[in-house]
């Protein structure tokens, strides 16, 4: 889905995204974030088009960038790595082509919200954790669950999705409806020839507070900030982990 509208996703995505620019500078006081920078291998995993390469590059030794778009890795091979640096890789999330202890650093930005489900969501945090070398860190944002202004009618929207119980596709509208318990659909708006808007569905999960839990029992959490973005967009989780050994063979 994301390889049909990558042009337009790419064109509305040209910078850095300011609040991860802010969180990462402010793990920069701590101990174990500074273990990893300027060492190892760095992964951003759902990279888009490459918008955050910058940022990372000036901690990591080597990049590595992943998304499950063909097209936005294409995009961010050739715009925002003209000269060919750094490795671009199109693959699934739940599918990631990498060996134990590899990465020294895993960033996650606005990605983690497509998994469906707690046990698909649990399977890949264990997957990430083998991935990280020893001191490893994995940085993350997620949605929150409220969305300012639109609580009460994702409440609503919730309730009436679940009492109709129709099939994801019957329910789609074009418009943001709910799923299932904190699950949405958010439409990606093209404006094609003639003005005439097309739109695509997109999988959301938001994540309340509680569900964070699932993260904790995976990795030691070294900074959790929640920012409100704003009566429109509601909050944002940023979170910094650390490996924890004694679940590599859970």
């Amino acid at each position: 889905m994301y390889d049909e509208f990558s042009e337009s996703f790419s064109q509305k995505r040209k910078n850095p995204w300011k609040p991860f620019l802010n969180f990462i500078q402010s793990l920069e006081k701590t101990q174990e974030f500074q273990n990893c920078a300027d060492n190892g291998i760095w992964c951003d995993l759902g990279t888009g088009n490459g918008r955050h390469l910058q940022i990372i590059t000036q901690y990591s030794q080597k990049y590595i960038g992943t998304d499950i778009s063909f097209s936005l890795v294409h995009i961010a091979r050739t715009q925002n790595d003209p000269k060919k640096q750094h490795n671009w890789i199109a693959c699934d999330l739940n599918a990631l082509p990498f060996r134990k202890n590899t990465f020294q650093s895993i960033v996650s930005i606005a990605v983690l919200h497509h998994i469906l489900g707690k046990h698909q969501l649990r399977k890949l945090m264990h997957k990430i954790n083998q991935l990280l070398t020893k001191n490893g860190i994995f940085i993350l944002s997620l949605w929150g669950a409220f969305k300012g202004k639109n609580e009460s009618t994702l409440k609503r929207k919730n309730f009436h999705r679940r009492m109709s119980n129709l099939p994801i596709i019957q329910a789609f509208s074009g418009k943001r409806i709910v799923l299932g318990v904190n699950d949405v659909v958010v439409p990606w708006t093209m404006i094609q020839k003639h003005n005439q808007p097309i739109k695509k569905p997109r999988f959301y999960h938001l994540y309340s507070v509680n569900e964070l839990q699932t993260f904790k029992e995976i990795f030691n959490t070294i900074k959790f900030q929640a920012v409100y973005m704003g009566k429109n967009a509601g909050m944002n989780y940023f979170l910094c982990l650390a490996k924890i050994y004694s679940n590599l063979m859970a």
